[in-house]
């Protein structure tokens, strides 16, 4: 089965490596070390240091709504490929902070490279959805009549 081992920090974050890329051409691109968060639901936000460095180009910006319901100021968006690192690229739109020091993937980044999260005591697990699925299933247990 295709499975990353990622990390949890002592915060209790989940972290995997992902590699971005202006161009998706195999080879290309920067590894990182990335939060996985679950309510950003982006695809992926760089710093914009990294960004300038991978050359991306903005295109427009958009404004997301933040967990206290106000929304933050405009943020740049370019095209580019991500990949959990020893993936192929997948493309998507990544947000560009000028304020943020850390890489982050999203929601939209798990759905779109078809990955599963699975946390443990000791780590994370992301999972290629495509081998899950071909695991044989066991059917529901039918409901108990009490």
């Amino acid at each position: 089965m295709l499975t990353r081992q990622g990390r949890i920090d002592a915060n209790g974050h989940p972290y995997v490596e992902i590699t971005v890329s202006a161009d998706g051409s195999q080879g290309s691109g920067l590894s990182f070390e990335a939060l996985i968060d679950t309510g950003f639901t982006g695809f992926v936000s760089l710093p914009i240091i990294a960004a300038s460095t991978l050359n991306l180009q903005p295109h427009t910006t958009t404004r997301y709504e933040l967990a206290n319901g106000k929304l933050c100021d405009p943020v740049p968006l370019a095209r580019a490929f991500a990949c959990v690192s020893g993936d192929g690229f997948k493309p998507g739109i990544v947000s560009i902070s000028e304020h943020a020091s850390g890489v982050l993937v999203g929601v939209e980044f798990l759905r779109t490279c078809g990955k599963g999260l699975l946390f443990l005591s000791t780590g994370i697990s992301v999972i290629d959805e495509e081998e899950l699925n071909a695991l044989p299933h066991s059917p529901p247990a039918p409901p108990s009549s009490s």
